[in-house]
């Protein structure tokens, strides 16, 4: 999305946001 350079804690949460 917007924050392309996110830490893997966050990178679960992307997965949830981008579907």
């Amino acid at each position: 999305m917007i924050i392309s350079y996110h830490p893997p804690i966050f990178a679960p949460l992307k997965r949830i946001t981008k579907s």
